[in-house]
């Protein structure tokens, strides 16, 4: 889940990408292992990537993952990179759990890795309900919160599968967070 509220700057929006790419490359990707989708919220959820597509293609999911910021005013990345609206992470956390995973191969273990920057002032309850909803599916919350208040790191920490690295982590800003992919431990907790 990509943020790109208007909190956000195109460059922080950049940061996010350059992230996602390094994520990527991080890990075995094929129909048979791991398979990416990519959700961009900011008051509106949108699904830039469905996890069937570039499902054999590295290079072409690399591709279009940059082209999210290279093509930032292209009519179809748009509403997908271009910085407005409200952080609406509750909702992102809601549609990720009815869409983004229905194509998942049967018994294939399922990943979020939202990136947070800002949640509503609403928003915080609702985030955690959103997150229990996903865990109690065994998706696997990597939460990444971004230069934030120490309420909102409260709130994402509760977010993440587990309060502590790797599965919550706190960047203090975008340039950082772009020199922290690492591979991550896979594991549906008991």
């Amino acid at each position: 889940m990509i943020s790109h509220t208007r909190y956000d700057t195109d460059v922080a929006i950049d940061h996010e990408i350059v992230y996602l790419t390094e994520l990527i490359q991080e890990f075995k990707m094929d129909a048979e292992h791991v398979r990416v989708g990519v959700v961009s919220y900011h008051d509106k959820v949108e699904e830039a990537i469905h996890i069937t597509e570039y499902k054999n293609n590295v290079t072409g999911l690399i591709a279009r993952v940059n082209s999210l910021t290279t093509n930032r005013f292209n009519a179809q990345n748009q509403d997908l990179t271009t910085p407005s609206g409200e952080p609406n992470v509750a909702g992102a956390l809601d549609w990720v759990r009815k869409n983004a995973f229905k194509d998942t191969r049967p018994g294939a273990k399922k990943v979020l890795i939202p990136i947070i920057h800002k949640l509503g002032v609403f928003d915080y309850t609702f985030a955690i309900a959103g997150a229990t909803a996903l865990k109690k599916n065994c998706v696997q919350i990597f939460a990444q919160s971004v230069d934030h208040s120490v309420a909102l790191g409260d709130v994402v920490g509760f977010m993440a599968t587990n309060y502590y690295p790797p599965w919550y982590t706190y960047f203090k800003n975008f340039a950082d967070m772009e020199d922290g992919s690492k591979v991550f431990n896979l594991q549906c907790p008991n």
